[in-house]
């Protein structure tokens, strides 16, 4: 039985037919059919039978004593996922900055080579190139710093392993999407830039 709560492993117990009638307090567990359901004075007076002087309160379904055991797993996770989607998005900003800084910086290469013929595809593939190369070097990064600190994050989790394959997979594939998105403004604006107007600067 877990009796901890559902975050913690079941040990062993031993029960025994004992009671206490004065501390502490006992749970009552009551099985009803779904199809008939019970109201807690239904409750009371069955209990009433069988205990006259004991009080029932406290009642609460399965659901919620089940509900209220993973709350705070239910608020890291919340928490953990606001974090990780602002984290996303800096990064997608400052992907976008780079890149934009970038092909500032070669407006006058990019000029060249579209005078000498080069086609806008020709142009966007080295920005977008460059996205990726930085987006797989951060990814790296994050993945290893992230199976080393997965440990610490285990009593932040349930259910999952904190070295999940399947979350690790989708960070692999959000950041570069999302770095492909950042690199589309400054891909598509190096390539309508005015060659003539490049090589005047």
């Amino acid at each position: 039985m877990r009796e901890n709560g559902l975050v913690h492993d079941p040990g062993p117990l031993i029960y025994w037919c004992g009671y206490s009638p004065y501390w502490p307090d006992p749970q009552f567990i009551v099985r009803i059919d779904p199809a008939r359901p019970v109201s807690a004075a239904a409750l009371r007076a069955a209990l009433a039978e069988i205990e006259p002087k004991r009080a029932m309160y406290a009642e609460r379904s399965l659901d919620e004593t089940l509900s209220r055991t993973v709350s705070p797993q239910r608020l890291n996770t919340l928490l953990l996922a606001l974090f990780a989607a602002s984290a996303l998005l800096l990064a997608g900003v400052g992907v976008y900055g780079v890149l934009a800084q970038l092909v500032a910086a070669r407006v006058r290469e990019i000029g060249v080579r579209m005078a000498l013929g080069a086609r806008g595809l020709q142009i966007v593939a080295p920005v977008v190139a460059q996205a990726a190369a930085m987006a797989g070097i951060g990814g790296a990064i994050g993945v290893a710093a992230s199976l080393a600190l997965a440990r610490f994050m285990s009593a932040l989790v349930f259910g999952i392993s904190p070295r999940d394959p399947v979350t690790f997979a989708a960070v692999v594939i959000a950041l570069p999407l999302a770095a492909a998105v950042a690199a589309l403004v400054p891909a598509r604006r190096a390539a309508s830039i005015d060659p003539m107007q490049a090589l005047r600067e």
